[in-house]
């Protein structure tokens, strides 16, 4: 059987406030560190928890996306692996005609 899932904020949000995240994956280790600078936890937004937990995410998702889309083929395979899958997909958007569509990596 097939394993594979689109990457989601869910996703994104456990691999960054997992510390081992960052030992099998050092190419991220910007994103943690800009989490620091924002003195943010994703796990406890502090404020009006909808509105700040959204913005974070948001901000983080597109920042994990363009890292993923930069990995070598090395890189992609240990991403797979951390979450622990066959194939994992990313949406993309169309520069030109604005279109989302999906992106095996």
């Amino acid at each position: 059987m097939d394993n594979t899932k689109i990457l989601s904020y869910s996703m994104v949000s456990t691999a960054l406030t997992d510390g081992s995240f960052y030992t099998v994956m050092p190419e991220f280790k910007t994103l943690s560190i800009k989490l620091k600078s924002l003195n943010v936890d994703i796990a406890k937004p502090k404020g009006c928890t909808g509105c700040q937990k959204r913005r974070i995410e948001s901000n983080m998702f597109k920042d994990f996306l363009y890292v993923v889309q930069a990995l070598d083929t090395n890189g992609i395979q240990r991403l797979k692996s951390y979450f622990k899958l066959d194939k994992l997909m990313i949406n993309v958007q169309d520069p030109i005609t604005k279109a989302i569509s999906f992106k095996v990596v």
